[in-house]
Formats: C-alpha cells, structure tokens, sequence
C-alpha cells in the first residue's frame, strides 16, 4: 500500500491502471516527435480528519461554491482520509506541483494559499492511466471531493 488516494485511484480504475510508462519514441528529428502511448493519468489529494466535529466544520466551512450538496455524501477513502480534489492530466507530475504552488498560468486547488490547511495532513497520489476523463467521472462519482480550481488571486 502506497497511501489510500492511490489505493482508491487503483480500486476505481481496475484494468485501466498502468504502473509504468513503457513506449517508444516516434519521429524525432521533426516536430512530429512524440511519445508512443498515453502518458497521462489520474491524481488526488486527501485529507485526515479523525474527528467528526472538525470534519463536518472543515466541510462546511471548504465546499467550495457547495460543490456537494450534503455533508454525509463526503466519504472517506480510509484511515479518516477525505478526497479534496481529483483530478486527470496527460502531464502527472507537472499538473501535481501546480496544484502544491500557485501558478497564474493553469486552474489550481492553490494549497499554498490555503492557510487553513496549515498543521493538517494532507497526502496525494497518482497514477498512470488509460481512459482518464471516464475513470476521473468515476473517482468524482464513488467518492466526492470538495475543492475546486481557481485561476488568478
């Protein structure tokens, strides 16, 4: 077990997951060049909240815009983990530090300009895979998160 967002992103992608990228490299020397295979993938950020009252506080308090009509729709994933934000990307890595430090460029959840989750734990994950807009759908549908994405201050 890696932590529970990857364990859930594989429970919900099944046969879609892939756990490396292998692939060729096709047309170098022009600007066709490019990878053979999908490089994207599936990516999500958790929080522990053990204690009911605080739970229910943080969500009240972070859904954002009411993304999610009722608290008891807001499942853990395991451990007191709660989903923040799933998300899909072509690029993994690159979309995750997005998310971690605010960038005027992209969409972002903006963990650095949270100040409220200072002291709290949070962990993500992600992981390589096929059919990413309708395993996104079904991470969103089995286990809501709360966040969205903002663009500019």
């Amino acid at each position: 077990m890696e932590n529970v967002v990857v364990d859930t992103i594989n429970l919900i992608g099944g046969a879609d997951i892939h756990f490396c990228l292998a692939c060729n490299v096709t047309g170098c020397g022009t600007d066709k060049c490019s990878l053979s295979k999908d490089k994207g993938g599936l990516y999500g950020f958790a929080i522990k909240l053990p204690d009911d009252k605080e739970r229910e506080r943080f969500f009240n308090e972070h859904n954002a815009n009411k993304k999610m009509k009722h608290y008891d729709d807001w499942k853990t994933i395991g451990d007191d983990y709660y989903p923040l934000y799933w998300g899909k990307d072509a690029d993994l890595g690159f979309r995750l530090r997005e998310h971690i430090k605010f960038q005027q460029s992209a969409p972002s959840i903006g963990l650095d300009l949270r100040p409220y989750l200072k002291g709290k734990k949070i962990i993500c994950g992600a992981l390589f895979c096929y059919n990413r807009k309708r395993n996104e759908d079904k991470l969103h549908s089995a286990y809501p998160d709360i966040f969205k994405v903002f663009k500019g201050i």
